[in-house]
């Protein structure tokens, strides 16, 4: 089976997923590997899926008291373009490394866009909305 640059770009999004955890909580923050699920559909035919709990952990990580807005965009990126479950709607190689050079430039001429923590005001419970609106999650 040929892994896709697609598939590359959701199994980056779980790393930097898995490093913004460790960077705003701690080793205690990666005791649990429980973000993704992998399943087989038709045969051999891989299907990766988000879990609830992942994305009720991204709305946490938001509004943690140390997140700044570099962190909020990073986490955007991830959960909008990275981890996408169709791998046709997920961002290109070449389009992340702009994103993310974007990111830099404005980190090194804005120190308080990296630093300044600036936590989102908690809102209901993310799967919760998801999965009652008809979303898959």
């Amino acid at each position: 089976m040929a892994v896709s640059r697609a598939y590359d770009i959701w199994s980056l999004g779980c790393v930097y997923l898995e490093f913004i955890t460790w960077l705003m909580t701690g080793y205690s923050g990666l005791s649990e590997d429980v973000f993704f699920t992998t399943t087989t559909i038709s045969g051999d035919e891989p299907n990766a899926e988000v879990r609830a709990a992942v994305l009720d952990w991204v709305k946490h990580l938001h509004e943690h008291e140390l997140c700044s807005e570099l962190i909020h965009n990073i986490l955007d990126l991830i959960m909008g373009q990275m981890l996408c479950i169709n791998p046709k709607l997920r961002i290109k190689a070449e389009h992340l490394g702009d994103e993310l050079k974007k990111f830099f430039e404005r980190a090194e001429k804005d120190q308080g866009y990296l630093l300044d923590p600036v936590p989102r005001i908690p809102t209901s419970n993310v799967s919760d909305t998801l999965v009652s609106s008809g979303s898959k999650v």
